[in-house]
């Protein structure tokens, strides 16, 4: 038996809280899957202390799902202390309003055992894609609850630590499009490759936009080219097609630019900040993406919260499948939230950088630079559609299936030209901001006056 695990069992290791707000989906099962898998890897089944069980989750749910219910069934004869409440209707919006919802359902929980607290997105496996001697593999290959156990013995002054994905890339599928079309080029017409192990280390080898990205060479496919509905889905919806996020000794060992930290796999070893409300805003009637980056830059800069980075990652799948008018809609609502919120966190960074950040409602002043970023957002994202653009009208008479493609890409540069970042328009997206960045009065803030 592995000493920590002996250490939970006595009553000298921390329970795990994990919070998710899912609307179901068959993702569900391997979640659930591999979750059981490393726990019994990790001898954590059934282990309790003061007669509750050290492994709790809470569910918030976006509807009631049969795969919830199996989900649940699943953990609690795991010995996993399982807690189920409703969403909102309003959670259904957004991934935003879905960790508010998860925030204010926590309230309600017995956390005084002071269990770590584990923010998951509901499509984040406890496994992972990585590095092997056969190339890219998938497994378990660390028992990740006791990683953290290990992390906060090492680490004890952080607060709140960000972890990161292999997989999917933890981004819309509209950011990594152009790079895609461009692997399927090479494919087509059998260029060179980048394909030595090496390049699974590459930082945001996947993201059309990246600013540290140095290899420029197309990727190799990881098997047959796909063709039809399966390629449509990997391009539009899934946003891999031959990059997926793998981890290598040199990432796990890296750490990573804060922007790039994406969220969704938030460990709070301080459970005060759960007090601090998620970023709420609107540009009209958008809801910006990166409220996890921007709860991380108020955390730090207004609340005083020590941010660390996680290195073991969790696998981000991404299983649903069919391109429909409902799938066009939500990739050119994807593609602009993702650029306002990139603007938005990009420009409060500068403002930040040149002046402090002391309470939330300064935040106004950050103004010119968010309508400055904002518009330099625009002109990347625009130039980067495109490119994909180009790349796909290349490939329609071979890959015909590829005309769905080029009308989103029109679509989505409609969508783009349409976003208004008139001054107006960025005071009320800022005064909303924060307003919704207001932290009660508690020990966090007291132990740092």
């Amino acid at each position: 038996m592995d000493t920590l695990t002996r250490e939970a069992i006595n009553g000298s290791q921390r329970p795990f809280q994990v919070l998710t707000c899912t609307p179901g989906g068959v993702h569900l099962g391997a979640v659930t899957h591999s979750f059981m898998q490393m726990i019994e890897h990790a001898g954590l089944v059934g282990v309790r202390r003061a007669g509750r069980s050290m492994l709790r989750w809470l569910i918030v749910e976006r509807g009631r799902c049969p795969s919830v219910d199996e989900m649940a069934d699943a953990l609690s004869a795991r010995g996993v202390e399982v807690v189920r409440r409703p969403a909102p209707s309003s959670a259904d919006r957004c991934i935003a309003d879905g960790r508010q919802a998860l925030l204010s359902a926590a309230a309600t929980l017995d956390l005084e055992d002071d269990p770590i607290v584990l923010l998951l997105d509901d499509d984040l496996a406890f496994d992972a894609l990585y590095s092997g001697p056969d190339g890219v593999e998938l497994g378990a290959p660390w028992p990740w609850l006791p990683a953290i156990w290990s992390f906060h013995a090492a680490h004890p002054e952080i607060d709140v630590a960000l972890g990161g994905v292999t997989g999917a890339p933890p981004l819309p599928a509209s950011s990594t499009l152009s790079t895609n079309l461009f692997d399927l080029e090479a494919a087509r017409h059998a260029w060179p490759t980048s394909s030595t192990a090496a390049r699974w280390s590459e930082i945001d080898h996947y993201y059309d936009l990246s600013p540290v990205r140095t290899i420029r060479d197309p990727y190799p496919m990881l098997g047959l080219a796909l063709e039809g509905s399966a390629l449509l889905d990997a391009l539009m919806i899934h946003g891999t097609l031959a990059r997926p996020l793998v981890a290598t000794p040199t990432t796990l060992a890296r750490t990573r630019p804060v922007p790039i930290v994406r969220g969704g796999n938030t460990i709070v070893f301080d459970r005060a900040w759960l007090k601090l409300p998620h970023p709420r805003a609107q540009l009209g009637g958008l809801r910006p993406r990166r409220a996890d980056t921007i709860w991380a830059q108020a955390a730090a800069s207004v609340h005083g919260c020590r941010l660390g980075q996680f290195p073991l990652p969790l696998r981000h799948l991404r299983d649903e499948t069919g391109w429909t008018a409902q799938s066009a809609s939500r990739w050119r609502e994807r593609l602009v939230a993702d650029l306002v919120g990139v603007g938005l966190y990009r420009g409060i960074e500068r403002w930040r950088a040149r002046a402090s950040w002391p309470r939330a409602d300064l935040l106004m002043r950050a103004a010119n630079e968010v309508l400055e970023t904002c518009e330099v957002r625009r002109r990347e994202v625009s130039k980067a559609v495109h490119e994909a653009g180009r790349r796909c009208a290349g490939l329609l008479d071979w890959r015909p299936e590829l005309e769905a493609v080029a009308v989103a890409i029109n679509e989505g540069l409609t969508a783009i030209t349409a976003l208004d970042f008139g001054r107006d328009a960025i005071v009320s997206l800022l005064a909303d901001l924060s307003d919704s960045l207001t932290m009660p009065p508690g020990p966090a803030q007291e132990d740092r006056a």
